[in-house]
């Protein structure tokens, strides 16, 4: 019991000390709470790393690794050449949206609208576009090992030249898509995926005869 109560009271020293230390490293400011993320601008728009995150916005090159973007509309947004590796894009607006060159590697895009966007020669190693819908689009040369695209509506996509090893294209619907040049693997997951009237002239392990 006695022990008890010295280690108590040697407890209860150290927690003020210790407080004391982590106040020091925190400006609370007036309000008594600071924070240092991302802020509306005047207009009330989001701006991260210099995006405004807003249709048809300037994102190219930006740095968004990590970015919470889920459910915005950034239509027609330029993202060329942007960083936004394990970025949340879920349930997002993304048509007509440019990732040429952009970096996706492990970001979420769960259900985002990808109709007529454009990913040519974009790293999207890992990324999760799970019941996304991306009819038109144009991603041509994409990097897409290990990609989810379960369920995606892809019909008129272009796929030429991207790399599908390990890629789970289970349900996927690639109607009237282009797969020319593509590769696929045995651990590309294809079951219950249409490729109903796909072109896949020069595709390394596509299902020709699914």
């Amino acid at each position: 019991m006695f022990r008890t109560g010295l280690w108590a009271a040697a407890l209860a020293a150290l927690l003020p000390l210790q407080a004391a230390a982590f106040d020091e490293d925190v400006d609370y400011g007036s309000s008594g709470w600071s924070y240092d993320g991302p802020q509306p601008g005047p207009d009330g728009v989001l701006a991260i790393g210099g995006c405004r995150l807003e249709p048809g916005a300037d994102c190219a090159g930006a740095d968004l690794r990590h970015a919470d973007l889920a459910g915005r509309d950034l239509s027609g947004a330029d993202f060329r050449g942007a960083r936004l590796s394990r970025a949340d894009l879920s349930d997002a607006d993304l048509r007509f949206a440019n990732f040429d060159g952009a970096d996706l590697t492990g970001a979420v895009l769960h259900r985002a609208f990808l109709q007529k966007s454009t990913a040519r020669q974009a790293r999207m190693v890992a990324a999760d576009f799970a019941h996304a819908r991306a009819a038109a689009a144009d991603w041509s040369g994409a990097d897409l090992r290990a990609a989810s695209l379960e369920m995606v509506r892809a019909d008129k996509i272009s796929l030429a030249g991207a790399d599908l090893s390990g890629a789970d294209l289970m349900e996927t619907k690639l109607y009237d898509a282009n797969l020319a040049d593509a590769v696929m693997d045995a651990g590309t997951r294809i079951t219950f995926a249409i490729f109903q009237d796909t072109y896949m002239e020069g595709c390394r392990g596509c299902p020709f005869h699914w």
